[in-house]
């Protein structure tokens, strides 16, 4: 079966301690079929410069100039409009995936027709140790569900180009939280999250 592009979002700002981690998480993945947009909203430490370092050698990462950001989820959106895969998946720019984490998603998804889903995740401390434990999360959500729930976390979802819909964009304000409407967005339109049963380290805020 073929494999899809995966067009990979990350919203960064002054992302300097980390983006390293992240951007070779996504390199090391053994699902090869994507490409890796991150959306710089003007920084001003050595972000730029990092980003940069990878350009000439990975062809499927691009650096988007965001110097009217407005946070992560008009960011996450310039992505929406920019990427040309047929899957979007998120990451934050201090966030890691484990190397197989696109692989098992995109198979998942695709082999069961699934528009929606998420994983499960461990918290990385900032020495590098993978917590034991994952995060407790739903195994399933619509939209009467998660209208009373919350933690989906941006950097375990995977979504189709169908579930891209306009509301997504008219969305976006100066408030937090557009990530949890977005969600719910895209299950009022029917699509209902899947659980995968993958781990993800994800590094603490």
């Amino acid at each position: 079966m073929e494999n899809k592009l995966v067009s990979i979002i990350t919203p960064s700002y002054n992302s300097e301690k980390f983006i390293t981690n992240s951007i070779d998480s996504v390199i090391k993945q053994t699902f090869t079929s994507w490409e890796l947009l991150i959306i710089d909203g003007g920084s001003n430490d050595n972000t730029i410069n990092i980003v940069k370092s990878y350009l000439n050698n990975h062809q499927n990462i691009k650096l988007i100039s965001n110097l009217h950001d407005q946070g992560p989820a008009h960011a996450r959106s310039i992505g929406l409009k920019k990427g040309i895969g047929d899957y979007f998946a998120f990451i934050d720019p201090d966030d890691t995936w484990l190397e197989d984490k696109l692989s098992k998603q995109h198979n998942f998804m695709k082999n069961n027709s699934y528009y929606f889903s998420n994983t499960s995740y461990k918290r990385l401390s900032k020495d590098g140790q993978i917590s034991k434990s994952k995060i407790p999360i739903h195994s399933s959500n619509t939209y009467t569900q998660y209208l009373g729930r919350r933690g989906i976390a941006n950097s375990t979802v995977m979504i189709h180009k169908k579930c891209i819909v306009e509301d997504i964009f008219n969305s976006i304000s100066s408030y937090h939280g557009e990530d949890t409407l977005w969600w719910l967005i895209i299950m009022r339109e029917g699509y209902n999250l899947s659980l995968i049963h993958i781990s993800e380290p994800t590094r603490p805020y």
